[in-house]
């Protein structure tokens, strides 16, 4: 329904304006037009985004012969990536065993959050959940061992990198965290991080000094705006202080098969922060912050309904127990 509605948002939209060339779709739309000409991104004009976000509708348009123009190729894109991004957020919240209804809940929220009047594919929620659906599928177990775990992380690392660079970053610190903690120091490590760091490298050397460039510009803050201490900013901030620590010490402390997930999950959440406080307007806060947001709100669900059983569970129990110090500890393991 969340992935319709979206959808139904973006195609309406897109079909109601008089003009293709609006908002965000101007920036896609007229690079776009400039590849027709045979000029490349990066060398020949400005762009800062990731290949994927003009290959994908130009090679929709191509391999159609022209049947599907290049515009409809593109709001094509934005509402697959609307879509995926979506799917990734509710994955995400499987992942975390959240309550059916709170999923809901949060799903709803999210759809609303990312509402993409602007009709720019930067905008779609892929872009902000790809990092940490990433971070917890690469845990999942390969039926092709150790070779199909490392072609696995090739391509989630590429995944990212295709998209965004900051994406990219956040994947593979995401992809990296989890593998030392999965594999420790071991051969293998070695080879999932070279999988990781093989998309960068292949794209640094397509694309050469033009893309270090704009890296550059952008982690120098050429399009940044002022911090200034917002109450979104202080919320978005003081969740990050809340969860991201909290993530780190259940890997450390578990080490078990799901501290990779929760330090892959971690690192991906701090990474949403930088590009967050880049801009740093309400708009960019929120949609970078959503992976955050929607962790929050599911950990402090589960939190909640957590000292709620257990507290239910201590009293059946308290009449049991004879001595004070008995009575504090059985509590403190039943939290």
């Amino acid at each position: 329904t969340c992935i319709t509605s979206s959808a139904a948002v973006i195609g309406g939209w897109w079909a109601w304006i008089p003009s293709s060339y609006f908002g965000e779709s101007a920036y896609f739309l007229t690079r776009l037009d400039m590849m027709t000409l045979g000029l490349q991104p990066y060398r020949d004009f400005d762009y800062g985004y990731g290949p994927a976000l003009l290959v994908v509708p130009m090679a929709l348009h191509r391999m159609t012969a022209g049947f599907v123009p290049l515009d409809t190729a593109y709001v094509a894109t934005v509402i697959a990536h609307a879509a995926l991004g979506l799917a990734a957020a509710a994955s995400l919240l499987r992942h975390l065993r959240a309550d059916p209804r709170v999923r809901i809940a949060i799903l709803i929220f999210v759809t609303v959050a990312s509402t993409n009047v602007t009709l720019g594919v930067i905008y779609a929620p892929l872009r902000f959940f790809y990092a940490s659906w990433a971070a917890l599928s690469f845990v999942r177990p390969s039926r092709h061992g150790v070779a199909g775990e490392i072609v696995g992380t090739l391509l989630l690392s590429l995944g990212g990198w295709s998209l965004s660079p900051e994406v990219g970053l956040a994947t593979l610190a995401a992809l990296a965290a989890g593998i030392v903690f999965r594999h420790g120091i071991a051969v293998d490590t070695v080879l999932h991080l070279l999988a990781a760091l093989a998309p960068p490298a292949a794209l640094l050397a397509i694309y050469g000094r033009e893309l270090v460039g704009l890296m550059s510009r952008f982690g120098g803050g050429t399009l940044n705006f002022p911090i200034v201490p917002t109450p979104a900013m202080l919320a978005l901030l003081g969740m990050a202080c809340a969860v991201i620590p909290s993530l780190g010490a259940v890997a450390i402390r578990r080490r078990d098969e799901r501290s990779a997930a929760t330090a892959a999950l971690a690192a991906a959440l701090g990474m949403t922060l930088p590009p967050a406080l880049g801009r740093c307007d309400p708009g960019h806060l929120l949609l970078n912050g959503l992976p955050l947001v929607v962790v929050g709100l599911a950990w402090s669900w589960w939190s909640r309904d957590t000292r709620r059983r257990g507290a239910a569970r201590s009293e059946e129990h308290t009449s049991e127990l004879q001595s004070q110090f008995r009575i504090s500890y059985a509590v403190f393991c039943l939290k």
